[in-house]
């Protein structure tokens, strides 16, 4: 009898190991088929909201601590942009279904359809929450070592977290280089920092097409965006949206420390007529400004910047015309440019 007790010690432990062992591999398997099944209902998504989705060829492995949904030849397409990763993996822990965390490296294509511009990352990754109703409450997004044919840059973070308004949203550039021998001049890219609100929450449609956001009344309020790139150096605060052209629209308090450096960058880099950077700078005397450093009101409209009532340059649509209500095209007025 002792020894059948002490063998049954050793015995019960290892039969209840192993019955976890099979049930946990049991649901496991469970969970991988829940998303697997997923995939379609993310390409019938994607088509009620205007997004057509492709998975291409997928796998689904991880045991046995995670879910990995792994992705090749993935395709991804709005209202004039174009998204083809080389490869996407999606994780999940089998306990936290609501939490993934995406991994989407190597080569890219992005921009408009249907080729874009071939775009390379050392890493691309986003993690996403949502809530038991499948609303997404945060996200972040962050790559490194990004570069393309014209330039590179070194770091990019996006922020955002849901409130009762719409979403909280913070993101950083850092380090760009531009690596297009045709414009030696052009200074590299040191940073640009934007804080604000985004109401309301855009969603599934707002991400095929931005202007029907816009169009809904759609703004970002930016409590903080702040710049520089070589002279150009500055903070605002503003409010911002899209135009029936897919163009920015907003309107801005700007404070800079250094806008004679800032107008001559604009006019070195032919953005800026050498009229209107007299004007502006006319302006800057006019108002009683001996130092370089200053406050200015700044209007985007009509595809124009205006900085203290003068023009300085203008500014292409962010989404396709055909995305947004259709416009007739104007001439440029004088001493307006195009921006690049």
């Amino acid at each position: 009898m002792p020894a059948l007790f002490r063998n049954l010690r050793v015995l019960l432990p290892a039969a209840g190991l192993l019955v976890a062992a099979g049930a946990y591999t049991w649901w496991w398997h469970a969970v991988a088929d829940a998303v697997r099944s997923r995939v379609p209902l993310m390409i019938a998504a994607g088509a009620e909201a205007g997004i057509a989705l492709d998975p291409g060829t997928s796998e689904v492995g991880g045991f046995p601590y995670r879910v990995e949904l792994a992705l090749r030849g993935a395709t991804a397409a709005g209202h004039g942009w174009h998204w083809a990763p080389e490869r996407v993996r999606i994780f999940v822990q089998p306990w936290n279904l609501r939490h993934q965390v995406v991994l989407a490296g190597g080569a890219h294509r992005w921009g408009r359809a249907p080729d874009g511009t071939a775009l390379a990352a050392d890493v691309l990754r986003a993690s996403l929450v949502h809530d038991r109703d499948r609303a997404l409450q945060r996200i972040s997004i962050e790559a490194t070592g990004l570069s393309a044919t014209r330039w590179s840059l070194h770091r990019m973070e996006l922020h955002a977290r849901r409130t009762p308004d719409g979403f909280e949203v913070a993101s950083r550039l850092e380090d760009g280089r531009f690596t297009d021998r045709s414009v030696p001049t052009r200074p590299d890219f040191q940073y640009a920092l934007l804080e604000g609100t985004v109401a309301p929450a855009p969603d599934l449609p707002a991400l095929a097409d931005p202007a029907r956001w816009a169009h809904a009344g759609g703004v970002l309020e930016v409590s903080r965006l702040a710049f520089a790139w070589g002279p150009l150096q500055g903070d605002a605060q503003g409010t911002a949206t899209l135009d029936g052209a897919g163009r920015p629209l907003g309107a801005f308090t700007l404070r800079t420390e250094n806008f004679p450096g800032a107008i001559r960058f604009l006019e070195d880099q032919g953005w800026t007529s050498p009229a209107a950077a007299r004007a502006a700078e006319a302006a800057l005397v006019e108002a009683g400004h001996e130092t370089a450093e200053a406050t200015f009101p700044v209007t985007v409209q009509d595809g124009k910047v205006t900085v203290a009532g003068i023009p300085l340059l203008r500014v292409p649509p962010l989404v396709p015309v055909s995305a947004a209500s259709p416009v007739r095209r104007r001439s440029h007025p004088d001493g307006l440019r195009e921006s690049g």
